[in-house]
């Protein structure tokens, strides 16, 4: 290998081996277990629970990369939450998803803040999966 070459290696970043990390929050067990499954891929770790305050838990030891929240959780709701992660990381990427009407003003708790209706499909999550670095 010639010199210029084995320089150019030297400058090329390395590839993150640290996979992308997705925490679906979801009070219902079947729809938290489906997602589970859909999502899964190749570099990308799932995470689930049912509850705002233990996904709250979860994120704060060890951030995620995207949060989906339901925003009808208990007594903290997908809302409280995703405050709390925008909070800590203002550039925090973070779908608030309802089967309920959506306040389209929602948006503005953050600029990577997404908003989905339930029912959504695998492409509107996937979409936004990409869109916040986890595309396989």
């Amino acid at each position: 290998m010639d010199t210029v070459r084995a320089a150019s290696l030297l400058r090329m970043p390395l590839k993150s081996t640290r996979p992308f990390r997705l925490l679906f929050v979801e009070d219902s067990d079947q729809l938290r277990e489906t997602m589970a499954i859909l999502l899964e891929a190749d570099g990308r770790e799932v995470v689930t629970t049912a509850t705002a305050e233990e996904a709250l838990a979860l994120h704060t030891a060890d951030p995620f990369d995207l949060v989906v929240t339901d925003l009808t959780l208990g007594a903290m709701s997908g809302v409280d939450l995703a405050r709390a992660v925008l909070a800590r990381d203002p550039a925090g990427w973070v779908v608030l998803a309802s089967g309920y009407a959506i306040d389209p003003g929602l948006r503005a708790l953050g600029r990577n803040v997404r908003v989905l209706a339930k029912p959504f499909t695998s492409a509107a999550i996937e979409a936004v999966v990409g869109e916040a670095g986890g595309a396989t």
